[in-house]
């Protein structure tokens, strides 16, 4: 549950003290540098010694500082590689973060200590708003313990880093203590099992969570305290917003210059709606309408790939200047949608990555973005600009988090569910000619609508060898795969199926050994391993939008060879269809034909559905990797 917590504010120790533990940098005690394997799991790449951490107030600013310090011992090789590099992540944009005193060390078993010099440090900007910072971490081996520590000192008060006591590697130790000031009032929640002590929160013994495929964040899942602001007592000149309910929160967004003005006002779109008035006076439906808008911003205005709940200028700047923050495009075609007559309304959305809302106080900061949703037809549509190869009714894939927070006029605002409604297809359809040294030609088409269309005409449109999209979905064993006469359709047209259309000459479709060829009837693959490998699941299966993919092979065999063997068809059907596996086979004439559909039909599967999801991955990637066997007459 949430409560508030009050700590008196301590003076820094020298070193890194956190009341239950202290560490001295470099001093390791002689059974961890002799440790060899993790008592609490023993299977463990490496473990975690201890993760220590504080948070401050500084002096008489508003700004928090962050002092972490961590040791990782490393019990198998493999770990080498995955502990080679140490990434700090923070916030750059309007110099938010600053992170500072970046110290690293290796220690190996008999006490040898490599320090880590400014040469092996590395900061680079990954967007507009974060950037990174790499340790890199050389003379490993198995036995070494990695030590680093460093500081960040953040302007970002209301919703303060969590901090997490669970990781991919077992952890023996971590400890947190977070010091408030008089002025500054936190709320915290903790997961069950966190111990908690005037604001000293710790944990022993923990086992490690490893990221599995098809989650939002793994950060929702790992047990942590967050913290959030629950009051300023003001002072220093400084204010910012404080929202003490939902409806409060509503009420300042409809009044907010950046929010509600820029799509309750009409006048405000009066010149772009002119540009636009002609087809929509034409137009015979709804539906009709907001397609002409839709496609009237979406394509004629550019996104400068600024991320925002809010509008980034006016509406009347963003016409002037087409191009704008990313709720910007979604505000505007709100307020153009009403001029038309149709009932549309904000919803902020935060991204899949950044977990999971804080529903039970109101914070605009873990809102990423603002998108529309309209009501036409007694059917809801969400609306998505700001990419010109997304199609009506295609959020975001970021955004596909099951819900957001409708800001609504007339009624009270409230969270909703979000879900795309754009079914994601992809199809294969291969015609080969197979010699007998085992290469085969022949012709492809691929068609694609939905994320799949999408990712494709993103990648031509920032493409400059025109390379096919498709193939990287080529598995290993198929050698040199090449491309000729390559066709698209609808390229620049996102309403419609994506075609694309080649011919192909596969190097190495089949093995010739003796008198047999072992073909793999599979050359291209959209998965290549189970993504689900963890024999059971602690969390559920998040996978943020339908889709079906449908394969359809037909491979002429060589002259002089018969069919010695063909592989079984199938098919698996979870209950309620919810996901779906159909595999046939058929020859004729010397020509074999196979039929792949694969499908998933919901969002979410618990852990209870975990194990019949991950069966049916097997099942298809079985049949993917059977062989046909032909014989020499």
């Amino acid at each position: 549950m949430l409560r508030s917590i009050t700590v008196l504010c301590l003076l820094l120790l020298s070193g890194s003290s956190f009341g239950q533990l202290a560490l001295i940098w470099g001093e390791i005690p002689d059974e961890q540098l002799g440790m060899t394997t993790c008592a609490i799991d023993p299977d463990a790449a490496a473990v975690i010694l201890a993760d220590l951490g504080t948070c401050r107030q500084m002096d008489d600013a508003l700004i928090l500082v962050y002092d972490y310090h961590r040791r990782i011992k490393i019990l198998q090789e493999r770990a080498i590689d995955e502990l080679g590099e140490i990434k700090i992540y923070y916030t750059h944009k309007n110099d938010r973060d600053q992170v500072l005193r970046v110290k690293a060390q290796v220690i190996h078993p008999n006490g040898q200590v490599f320090a880590i010099d400014e040469d092996n440090l590395f900061e680079e900007k990954l967007s507009k708003r974060r950037s990174r910072i790499t340790i890199a971490l050389p003379n490993l081996q198995v036995g070494s313990v990695i030590e680093y520590r460093y500081s960040l000192e953040s302007k970002s008060l209301q919703i303060p880093p969590a901090w997490y006591f669970q990781h991919e590697y077992p952890t023996l130790h971590s400890q947190f203590h977070f010091r408030e000031t008089s002025n500054l009032g936190y709320n915290f929640f903790m997961s069950p099992g966190i111990n908690e002590k005037q604001g000293f929160f710790s944990a022993r013994d923990i086992p490690a969570l490893k990221e599995e495929a098809y989650i939002g964040t793994i950060n929702d899942y790992r047990k942590k305290v967050q913290f959030q602001l629950e009051d300023y007592k003001g002072g220093r000149g400084y204010e910012f917003e404080m929202y003490p309910s939902w409806e409060y929160l509503e009420y300042v967004l409809l009044e907010a210059f950046n929010f509600g003005e820029q799509y309750r006002e009409p006048h405000r779109v009066a010149k772009a709606y002119k540009e636009i008035k002609g087809q929509l006076e034409q137009a015979t439906s709804d539906d009709e309408k907001i397609e002409i808008i839709y496609n009237y911003v979406n394509q004629g205005y550019r996104w400068n790939g600024i991320e925002s709940p809010l509008a980034g200028q006016t509406i009347g700047d963003f016409i002037k200047e087409r191009e704008g923050h990313s709720a910007t495009f979604n505000l505007f075609i709100i307020n153009l949608l009403r001029k038309a007559g149709i009932t549309a309304h904000p919803v902020l959305v935060g991204g899949r990555s950044t977990g999971a809302y804080f529903k039970n106080y109101p914070m605009l900061v873990q809102f990423d973005h603002c998108i529309a949703m309209v009501e036409s037809d007694d059917r809801t549509l969400f609306l998505d600009a700001g990419n010109p190869n997304r199609p009506l009714g295609l959020i975001h894939e970021e955004y596909l988090k099951g819900e957001g927070w409708l800001v609504d006029d007339e009624l009270p605002s409230r969270w909703i569910s979000v879900e795309s409604k754009v079914e994601s297809n992809e199809s294969f359809l291969i015609n080969v000619q197979l010699d007998e040294q085992g290469a085969a030609k022949g012709q492809l088409m691929v068609q694609s609508d939905g994320y799949d269309a999408l990712r494709a005409r993103n990648h031509y449109q920032g493409s400059s060898d025109n390379s096919l999209y498709w193939a990287g979905y080529v598995t290993d064993q198929m050698g040199n795969v090449q491309y000729a006469n390559m066709q698209r359709q609808n390229e620049q047209n996102p309403a419609e199926k994506l075609i694309e259309k080649c011919e192909i000459t596969i190097a190495q479709m089949a093995n010739n050994i003796g008198d047999f060829l072992y073909v793999q009837p599979f050359p291209f693959a959209p998965y290549r391993e189970n993504p689900l490998t963890a024999e059971t699941r602690k969390y559920p299966v998040d996978i943020p939008y339908s889709f079906a993919q449908k394969y359809v092979m037909n491979i002429q065999i060589p002259p002089g060879y018969e069919i010695s063997q063909l592989p079984e068809s199938t098919q698996l059907i979870l209950p309620n269809e919810d996901a779906k596996f159909q595999y046939a086979i058929s020859a004729k004439r010397g020509r074999i034909q196979i039929v792949n559909e694969f499908s998933i039909n919901k969002r979410i599967f618990s852990t209870d559905e975990y194990a019949a999801l991950k069966e049916l991955f097997d099942q298809q990637l079985e049949k993917i990797n059977e062989q046909i066997v032909l014989k020499k007459l």
